[in-house]
């Protein structure tokens, strides 16, 4: 359906949770909207869509419940993951595994080069 809600919650300061609701976009590896828009977020080898959300409305509450975490650093592992597959297996893979979501929809996967 393409409906889609982020939710952003505060680990640290003042205890609140954002939620966004709207319209969500795919943008896949290897389109132009991609080449476009991949060097505002850094591009990883791992990293296989983009997703863009057009807002209809948002929500925020008080967030009393999410606990305190600090952050201690960037995990390598999807890197190291993605150089031992090398640029075809990493597609492979996506084509084998990531073709349906969860819930049976399709990805668009399928698409990405």
């Amino acid at each position: 359906s393409g409906r889609l809600t982020i939710m952003f919650c505060a680990f640290v300061g003042k205890p609140k949770i954002l939620r966004l609701y709207g319209e969500g976009h795919i943008v896949p590896r290897g389109s132009s909207e991609w080449d476009t828009m991949i060097d505002t977020f850094g591009d990883r080898r791992g990293s296989r869509q983009i997703v863009l959300l057009d807002v209809d409305s948002l929500q925020t509450s008080c967030g009393f419940g999410v606990p305190i975490l600090e952050f201690a650093h960037d995990r390598d592992e999807m890197d190291k993951w993605a150089e031992r597959k090398g640029p075809d297996g990493v597609t492979k893979y996506w084509s084998d595994r990531n073709r349906e979501s969860i819930d049976g929809f399709p990805t668009g996967i399928e698409q990405q080069t």
